[in-house]
Parts: structure tokens; sequence; C-alpha cells
């Protein structure tokens, strides 16, 4: 139904006139197989054999420079080889990337392009940059294998040397984003003769002296040393998430500091760690490596001092870490052997906040370990209902002089290790005495150490008790001899309100890893054993690994799993309002949703940051957002992010918004967001305008689409108090469908509106903004059909339904509301 509203209101209205840095855009093919490098390179029919950038280019393909906002698309399934130095990638500009495209929407050829140089060349990169820069780049899309390495030489008794290959790589990179591609085979991997330690080298994404604005999403890793590595200098806005490590690499992700630089803004969430662990035995262990001498230490996620510090390079950072979180991350080892050293490695003042992650039978020693905090920078480390499964001991905080450890800290400074909720259960493997936690420091520290950490609220299961109790405490001389600690933990006030025993797992077995089952049956004493976390407002802690909300109120559950009778947390409640109104969406169980929706994607605003007055665009296209008025960052429906627009009044004081730089579209396309309303204030209550006076709005009497004189008005109004996913699709040009919470809604005809500007909360010009907040706000530059708008709804704002890749039951979304 069409309700055709003519307004005229007598206030000054001040559109956004934002011109399209896409403008004049160039897109260009390259066909290695087919191609020729004398075509125009501008149709598939026409596409060059080498990418502009390839010193092997040559005619129109060398002669063409590629300008911000371009796009150069490899044909699918088809093999691009390196030969020589790889190619150079063009810099873009803020707004308006350059974008390599390896067939990310499946439309020219079969599958991904790969990019390889057939194990030929020895330090070869993929995409490399020039004068030491890649700024303002996306990769999508790519197949990146056997670059470097390749078949083992015959063994002639001693280590073979390096043959190293790369994938991305610079000194620097800003405003870059990898996204959908796959990195595997790069140089040597193998852990057999005549590989050796020193063999094994190679990195798919490398960074060596600083990055800003980086984002890696739904990658897959696999025998590469060093998949990530961002070493050398400041990371910040950085975003690793939704990608899969798996077997045979030793450091997953590396993060290493100087002793000038530091960390900021970095988030790790949603990835699988699977397998990782296969150098770290050596023969004596009765593990894989079977190679020269030992395998290298292996650790998923490794944070420390850049080598060459002598292991202090903590001692004379002037600006510590701010904004760390890992989170929602799940690490497991079905192969059944002793190895790896930790899946988390902190060392030398790395402050970080870590949470929601699951480690099921991870490692055979640390799944947590922290030592050698700064002298003179604030260290933090917060460890947060995280649920472990498999060897110990689990959470291991401090060190001892022989690994540089004088936890030299004076009692002025900001120092402090929070170890809460909790759930560790450690296996009894070859009747091995395995524990759950170890803290130990040196005897001239002990004061300084127990007084800046802290333990409690967790769960341990009590089959192994060592010492008085599930934790060691080791403490050691400066001689760095192991004596005999002077009394039990206790004493310090550690673990006061934790408890012991069987957590009651849904199914843990050490006889069929993959299939465990960590979240708890309903009569586990772990529920309601921990405390509330609420305050401390972690970008997604307020809900459980799986997206499921924790109480606002009240004990939580321990661990990274909370029962699905327990109350949602935030946005959810209940729907209030009129009756008849639309029922909200509070909670989400994960397993039945769908892979994300990112074909075709004009922008995506996550809005999963926590400060800033930038919020950052995850499609590729570089369209960064930013707040206005008194916009600010808040807790989303289930313990994702949001932003907020708290002071908007639907009329003419709304200046809360999110405004892009340059945002310009012609043709169909479909609009998807999440959205929460405090209040239905004044006339109109945009939450989107796409042009002049056009937009998307939620309230305060019906919600829909605006063309400027008329209104497609949904079937019934919203409530306050809810949350609600909607989407708009426009269809050869006048054909407008809505949709509610997955489901198809009215539709209707009414004027073709192009995207010429987007504000985000108000309709542009300070005017009849929304009061409430929105989150994980895209436009793609296609109609989704039904079932793609449904996987949306079922995955949940940022694709949380789809966090954990070992969920307990099927996806379903529960409902609130009349």
């Amino acid at each position: 139904m069409i309700a055709r509203i003519y307004l005229s209101l007598c206030i000054g209205i001040t559109a956004f006139s934002l011109l399209a840095a896409s403008a004049g855009a160039a897109t260009y093919y390259v066909d290695y197989s087919a191609g020729s490098d004398s075509n125009a390179g501008t149709s598939t029919g026409v596409a060059w054999q080498h990418c502009p950038g390839d010193a092997n280019a040559s005619g129109t393909a060398s002669s063409a420079v590629l300008n911000p906002g371009d796009t150069v698309y490899f044909k699918g399934g088809v093999s691009y080889v390196l030969v020589g130095s790889g190619i150079t990638v063009a810099p873009g500009t803020a707004g308006s990337p350059v974008t390599y495209d390896g067939n990310s929407t499946g439309t020219w050829g079969t599958g991904m392009a790969v990019i390889t140089d057939n194990n030929s060349a020895n330090s070869i990169t993929a995409f490399r940059s020039s004068s030491s820069f890649i700024a303002n780049a996306s990769f999508k899309g790519f197949r990146f294998t056997n670059i470097g390495g390749g078949p083992l030489p015959p063994d002639l008794g001693s280590a073979i040397p390096a043959k190293p290959g790369y994938g991305i790589s610079a000194l620097e990179m800003t405003n870059v984003f990898v996204s959908g591609c796959y990195f595997g085979q790069i140089g040597y991997y193998q852990q057999l003769a005549p590989i050796g330690n020193s063999s094994l080298l190679g990195d798919a994404i490398e960074c060596n002296a600083g990055c800003s604005g980086l984002t890696i999403t739904n990658c897959e890793f696999t025998q590469i040393r060093d998949p990530i590595q961002l070493s050398g200098g400041n990371v910040v806005n950085t975003t690793i998430a939704k990608c899969n490590f798996h077997d045979q690499m030793e450091w997953a992700i590396t993060v290493l500091h100087t002793t000038t630089s530091y960390r900021s803004n970095l988030y790790i969430f949603s990835c699988t760690f699977s397998n990782t662990d296969q150098y770290y035995t050596g023969t004596n262990a009765g593990g894989l490596w079977t190679a020269y001498g030992d395998g290298p230490h292996e650790n998923a996620i490794m944070m420390f001092g850049a080598e060459g510090c002598g292991g202090n390079c903590a001692l004379d950072r002037p600006i510590g870490d701010t904004n760390v979180f890992i989170y929602n991350n799940y690490f497991v080892n079905t192969l059944g052997h002793p190895g790896g050293s930790t899946c988390f490695w902190f060392q030398d003042g790395t402050s970080a906040d870590i949470y929601n992650n699951v480690f099921n039978n991870a490692t055979a020693n640390n799944e947590i370990s922290v030592s050698e905090p700064a002298t003179n920078t604030a260290f933090h480390v917060g460890i947060y209902n995280n649920t472990i499964y498999g060897g110990a001991p689990h959470i291991n905080v401090g060190g001892t002089v022989a690994y540089g450890m004088g936890w030299l800290v004076g009692s002025n400074f900001d120092v402090k290790v929070v170890v809460e909720n909790n759930l560790v259960s450690s296996l009894d493997i070859g009747n091995n005495n395995y524990f759950d936690i170890l803290a130990q420091c040196t005897t001239n520290t002990l004061t300084t150490f127990t007084n800046n950490v802290l333990f409690n609220y967790n769960f341990y299961k009590s089959d192994q008790v060592m010492e008085g109790g599930v934790m060691v405490f080791g403490l050691w001389s400066q001689a760095g001899t192991y004596i005999t600690p002077p009394s039990s933990p206790a004493i310090f006030g550690w673990d006061r309100n934790s408890l012991t025993g069987s957590p009651l797992f849904v199914q843990a077995s050490t006889n069929n890893i993959a299939a465990n089952n960590l979240a708890l049956q309903s009569n586990s004493p772990a529920i309601g054993a921990g405390i509330n976390l609420t305050s401390l407002n972690l970008p997604g802690l307020n809900a459980d690994c799986t997206g499921v909300g924790r109480p606002a109120t009240g004990n939580w559950v321990v661990g990274a799993y909370q029962t699905t009778t327990n109350a949602s947390n935030g946005s959810g409640g209940n729907s209030g309002g009129n009756g008849g109104n639309g029922a909200g969406i509070s909670a989400f169980v994960p397993g039945g949703g769908g892979s994300d929706i990112t074909n075709g994607l004009l922008v995506c605003y996550r809005f999963n940051q926590i400060n800033g007055t930038t919020a950052t665009d995850s499609s590729g296209n570089g369209q960064t957002g930013s707040l206005t008025g008194s916009a600010t960052w808040t807790t989303g429906l289930v313990g994702t992010r949001a932003i907020s627009f708290p002071s908007n009044d639907g009329l003419s004081s709304s200046a809360d918004g999110v405004g892009a730089s340059s945002v310009s579209y012609v043709g169909d396309w479909t609009i998807t967001f999440w959205v929460y309303n405090n209040s239905f204030p004044g006339v109109l209550n945009y939450a989107a305008t796409t042009a002049a006076a056009t937009g998307v709005f939620v309230g305060p009497r019906s919600w829909g689409f605006y063309d400027g004189s008329a209104l497609l008005s949904g079937s019934s109004p919203l409530s306050t108090q809810a949350s609600y996913f909607i989407a708009v699709s426009k269809s050869a040009g006048t054909n407008y469908q809505l949709y509610l919470n997955g489901s198809a809604n009215n539709a209707g005809t009414l004027a073709n509106v192009n995207i010429s500007s987007l504000t985000i909360g108000n309709r542009g010009g300070s005017f009849l903004g929304m009061n409430g907040s929105i989150e994980d706000f895209r436009i793609f530059s296609r109609v989704l059909a039904t079932n793609e708008i449904a996987t949306l709804a079922a995955n949940g704002p940022d694709d949380v339904a789809a966090s954990i890749p070992l969920p307990p039951t099927g996806l379903r979304v529960v409902s609130v509301g009349p």
C-alpha cells in the first residue's frame, strides 16, 4: 500500500551534495590464458594478459595507469603466473581505492583467479608496494598458491635453504582491504627432511613498518609459516575477522612492536584456528615434525617485542596499547598429538581483552600466556568468559628469570591482569598431572605481582589437585631455581568466588574432538556462577560466543556459552507500543543462518567500533563515514556494536548522523540495516537518506521508503524499545519491495531514486532524524533475492550468528513482542 503524503514544511533544508569520487572510474579485465597486452583491456572480450604494474606487461597494458576508483578484474579459474617481481599496486585515495578483483562475484570465469609462480621463484611477492607503501587498495576473491617453495628436493643430509614467497607485502599499509581470498602453499611448509626450521619462510600478508585501516575478512590460510605478520610500527584501526587458519604454520597472526610503537583499535574476532600446531613437537615428543632439528614454536596469535629488542622492547615504550579486542574465536586440535606452545602469547607489555573464545583440545601447553609487562606503560590484560578444554596449564600469567621475567613494575604504575568468568577443564592424558592455572613470578617481585593480578569467578575442573588446588603458583629465585611457595594462592585473595567440579559439557571427549560440544547442560553448576561484566562495555561481550545475549543484571554463566533460556541483553526486551505492532528480534542461536551476503556491496558500515569519529566501510570501497552531532558508539542487539543518535528530535534539531564522504550509484539497489528506536519524535524519522529529500524512514506512524513526494509504508508500525531488520530493494527503476525481519512486506511503485548522497540517522541538513541506533548498514548495487534477505536477518547484525563454527543447535530467531 502506498500512502501519498505531500510535505510542505517551512524549514530550511541544507542537503548533502556529495560528489562521487568514483565518477569516471575505469574498469579493466585481465585473462592470462587468452588475453593480449595489445588489447584495450576494457571488456572481457578485449582483456589484457598482464595487469598494469607487472614488469612483464607490454603494449597498452604496460602504458595504462590505474587511477583512484579503478577496478581490475582477473578471470576466474585462470592462473596468473608471476615472473620476476610480481605486480606493483597502484595507489588509490581515501574513499576511492584501486581494486583488484579475482572474480569475487563469480560473473567471469569459474571460481577464483589464481595467483602463482608455479614454485619457480625465490622471494617473489604477488602484490607489492611502490615506494614501500600500499595505500587505499582492495583485493577480493583471489587464490594465492604455490608461490615460492614447492616439492622437496632429495635429502642430502642437511636442511635446505628457504625459498620464500609472499602474497601481499609492503613496509606500510593504509586503508587496505583483503576479502574472500585463499592463501596456501606459500614458501616451504613441509615438516619432513630435508626441511629444517630455517627452511620455512613465507607470509600471506605482511606489513613491516606499521599499518592503519587494514581489514582482512573471510579469508582462508593454510601451509604458510607466518600467514599474517604486522611488525615494526603502529598497528591501528585494523580488523582480522571471520578467517580460517589451518594446518602447518608457525604464528598464524603476528603483531610485533618496537620501543616506540603501539596498537590501537585492533580487532581479531570470529576466526577459526584448526590444527595449526604441527611443527613444535620434535621427534622426541612423538609429534609430527620429522625434519632436521626441532620445529619452530607455534602460537596462533603472537604479540610481543620485535626481534632485535633483546627481550626488553617494553621497557622504553612511551605509549601503551588501547582497544585491543580478541573475541569469539575458536581453536581446535583434532590430530591428537602433543604440540603447540600457546594459542595466545602476549609478552613485552601487550595490553588486550581476551574473551568469548572456545578452546577445544587446542594445544598441549598454554591456551593463554601473559608475561613480561612494561615498566613505564599502562599494561592491562582482561581474560573473560573463555571456555577451555584440553591440555594445561590453560592460563599462564607471569614468568621466570629464565624467560627474562622480572615483573619489574612499581606500585605507581597502571598495571592489571584480571582473569574472571573462565571455564577451564584439564585433560588427564597419559597420567600427566595437568592443571588449570599457572601463576609464577620471582621472589623479589612477589608483592607487586600478587597486587596486580586477580583471579576470580572462574570454574575449574577439580580432578587434578596440585599444591592445594587447581592453580599452581610458581615462585622462582633470582638464580632461576623453583622454590616452594610460602602459602596457598588463596592468601592473595585469588579465586574467592571461584568453583570447582564437573562443568557438565553437552559433549566433551578426547576420542572424537571434532564432535565436542562445549556448551553447558541445563544443570551445569557453572550456570549463574559468574560475575556480571556488562559494565566493561567490551564489543561482543554482552552476548556469548554464539550471539545469545547475556543478562544486563544478575549473574552470568561462566565460560563462552550462555544458555538460550536466559534473558537476552540490551535492545530486545519487551516491545511496548501499540498492539499489533511488528515484533522485534532479541536473540539468536547459531548454526542455521548462512554465509554472509557480500556480493555487490557498495557500502557496509558494521559500526563495530567503540570510539572515534569515523565509521569504517567494510565493503572494500573505502567509503569512510563521518560521525556528526552527538552520534556515538553503543552496544548493539546481541552484544555487537551500533551507532546511536540520541538527541535527534524528528524535526530541525537532528544533527546526529553518519555522513559518507562520497557515495554515488545509478541503477537497482538494496538497502539493509538493523534499527532500534528509543522513541518516535517529530514528523518523520529517517534512518538513511539516499538523495535529497528521499530515503528510508522508521517512524513515527509508519516505516518504509519516501521518494520525495510519496511514501511506501510497511504493513504495521514499528515499536520503540525493540530491534528490527529492515530491507528495501528497488528493481526496474520504480518497483520497490519492503522486508521486515527477513520476510517480504509491502511492495509498490515509486519514483526512480538513485543514490547521490548518503546520510545515516537523519535526512541530511540536520533534519528529520531518528532517535535510536542503527547497526550493520549496507547498500548493495543489485536486487537481493528473498532468500538472501532472509539469510542476512538470520545471521544477525555483523553476521553474529555465524561467529563460532561449532554451535550446539541449528539457528533460529527468537522473537519477542506482541
